[in-house]
C-alpha cells in the first residue's frame, strides 16, 4: 500500500487551453496518481470527453467502464485507444468543473500497467454522471508523459495534479 505521495508537477490555466501535458515524468516512483478538475468551453447536451493518453499515444489501451447518470441504470462498455472520460460543458450548470482521479500502477515497469480511473461531472444544476473505468496500457514501455485533450478548451481555472507514488 502506498505510503507517501510525492507532488510532481501541477498546472493551473490561466487561458484556455486544448491539451495539457505533464513531459518527463521521472522514473523514481511505484506508481502515478493524478487528479484533475476540469471544465471544456464546447457547449453540449449533457457532457463532454477528455482524452488521456500516455506517451503521446492513443493506441495499447483497453478500457472497461461503468457510467451512471441521475437515475438511469448503469451501463457499460470496452473500448480501445485513447482513454474518454466525462467532464462539464460550457454551458453545464455555471462555474461546475468536472473532477477525475486516475491512479496508474507499475508505470515505469516493462510490463502492462493497469490504470484506474474515478471521475464526476456536474453537468446541469440536477443533473450529475458518475464514471468508474478500469484499463490496460498494453505497452511495455515506462510511461514518460501524460496528455490530457479536450474536445474545445479547457477553461480558465481547470487545474491538473500529477503525484508519484512510493511504496513502503
Amino acid at each position: 500500500m502506498a505510503n507517501t505521495f510525492f507532488l510532481i508537477a501541477k498546472q493551473t490555466l490561466a487561458t484556455t487551453e486544448t491539451l495539457v501535458e505533464f513531459l518527463n515524468i521521472p522514473q523514481t516512483y511505484t506508481d502515478l496518481k493524478l487528479l484533475v478538475s476540469v471544465r471544456d468551453t464546447n457547449t453540449g447536451t449533457n457532457w463532454n470527453n477528455m482524452q488521456m493518453r500516455f506517451n503521446g499515444l492513443s493506441t495499447d489501451q483497453t478500457w472497461r467502464f461503468m457510467r451512471g447518470y441521475n437515475n438511469n441504470v448503469p451501463d457499460g462498455s470496452v473500448n480501445a485507444g485513447a482513454v474518454e472520460t466525462w467532464i462539464n460543458f460550457g454551458n453545464s450548470a455555471a462555474n461546475t468543473f468536472g473532477s477525475a482521479e486516475i491512479y496508474v500502477f507499475n508505470y515505469k515497469d516493462s510490463t502492462f500497467k493497469p490504470v484506474d480511473i474515478k471521475a464526476t461531472a456536474a453537468v446541469r444544476s440536477a443533473d450529475s454522471l458518475n464514471a468508474f473505468m478500469v484499463g490496460l496500457w498494453s505497452a511495455t514501455a515506462p510511461i514518460t508523459s501524460v496528455g490530457f485533450a479536450a474536445q474545445g478548451n479547457f477553461a480558465i481555472n481547470s487545474s491538473f495534479y500529477l503525484y508519484g507514488i512510493k511504496k513502503d
